[in-house]
């Protein structure tokens, strides 16, 4: 399983941090109470529904049937020792608790959980890629029709576990062809990211990864840079940087440079850090790019400026082609501004391998919004060259 989100969190959190604001544990099952786990043909444990038997190929559990591939159940184990063996590392190592969960099937207890704020988004990545492999739908439900019923439900659940869930499912199920049937419009997605559900904002960011649309970019950048909640926006960087890579490192890299609240700065520094300087090919050639002067020539329709608050959503492959035809492109830009830009890009992928820089000390009581302040200021300071 890859625990992305995991990785992520660690730029701005610390051990520390948990141990100062911990999270009750969600309530165990009742003592006595048995944990149904599978064990099938290939492997792979799974928490089912009690009753399941031994050499069956439907492998039912309480929030779906298994989608496997001809795998049947071995053997059945009551893993409720397990679980509870495996408790205590919630409190020191909450990533790799949810990890050893993952690995032994308890999805039972994992959709239980409560986690730590800072540790949300490690949750909902760990239950969205069950959700992969689960169909809780109707077998009566028509293919093209299925898109649009996990839709549904998504709109309709503010449990944020259940929502990780509809993510993984809906990703099974959207088609990568842009006409087909089995996919969200812009408006349909847009519905999703419009939440004040902050674990809804999250499932937009990763839907909006499988339908890889352009037309959906400037929303994740405004999510990336100003979304209250970090977990939230680390996936709305993620997302934005697999669709327009060069497009993300080139306008995460504007807005740092650019006249903007702090938070907002030290954000751009962050996703930067998380993403665009893991790719140091991407900043080498974006820096020869913007110092070559294809940023300030003259087109008949050139790209316009569209700051963060703009909902218009309309894209345009117009411009010179030096400017790559992103919707992130920058109309008419200062050159002494856009030379501090290249600047910038070109410190990033110099940073391709360099450790997290250290931040300012903080006192005990420090915050999870104190620790992102830190860590983001660190990083714009080296992006900075200060």
């Amino acid at each position: 399983m890859n625990f992305t989100p995991a990785l992520l969190l660690a730029i701005v959190t610390s051990a520390p941090l948990l141990a100062q604001n911990p999270t009750p544990a969600a309530p165990l099952a009742a003592a006595g109470a048995e944990v149904t786990t599978a064990v099938l043909s290939d492997g792979t444990r799974l928490d089912v529904k009690p009753g399941t038997e031994v050499g069956t190929f439907m492998v039912q559990t309480e929030f779906g049937i298994l989608c496997s591939q001809g795998q049947q159940v071995n053997l059945i184990v009551d893993g409720k020792q397990e679980v509870r063996i495996l408790e205590p590392l919630r409190e020191l190592d909450y990533a790799q608790w949810v990890a050893r969960l993952v690995e032994r099937g308890h999805i039972n207890r994992l959709f239980a959980d409560v986690p730590p704020t800072e540790q949300k988004g490690v949750l909902l990545e760990a239950l969205r890629i069950w959700g992969l492999r689960l169909d809780a739908l109707s077998p009566k439900i028509d293919r093209d029709e299925r898109v649009e019923a996990l839709h549904k439900q998504l709109l309709k659940t503010t449990n944020p576990n259940q929502i990780a869930l509809l993510v993984g499912a809906l990703e099974r199920e959207i088609s990568p062809l842009p006409n087909s049937k089995r996919r969200l419009t812009v408006a349909e997605w847009g519905q999703v990211l419009e939440s004040p559900i902050a674990a809804r904002r999250w499932a937009a960011t990763r839907l909006a990864a499988v339908l890889n649309d352009a037309n959906l970019e400037l929303d994740l950048l405004k999510l990336s840079l100003q979304d209250k909640k970090l977990w939230v926006a680390l996936e709305a960087g993620r997302a934005l940087d697999l669709i327009d890579e060069k497009g993300a490192i080139y306008r995460w890299s504007y807005e740092m440079v650019r006249t903007n609240p702090t938070k907002v700065k030290n954000r751009g520094a962050l996703q930067l850090a998380a993403w665009s300087r893991l790719r140091p090919k991407n900043a080498e050639e974006m820096t020869s790019r913007v110092r070559s002067g294809a940023f300030f020539r003259t087109n008949p329709y050139p790209p316009v400026y569209r700051p963060l608050n703009d909902r218009d959503r309309r894209y345009s492959d117009d411009g010179h082609e030096g400017t790559f035809h992103s919707v992130l492109v920058v109309g008419v830009p200062s050159r002494v501004l856009m030379l501090q830009v290249a600047d910038v890009i070109e410190r990033v992928g110099n940073a391709s391998k360099m450790e997290p820089p250290a931040a300012e000390p903080l006192s005990e009581g420090a915050s999870t919004a104190d620790f992102e302040k830190a860590q983001g200021e660190a990083w714009r300071k080296v992006f900075l060259g200060r």
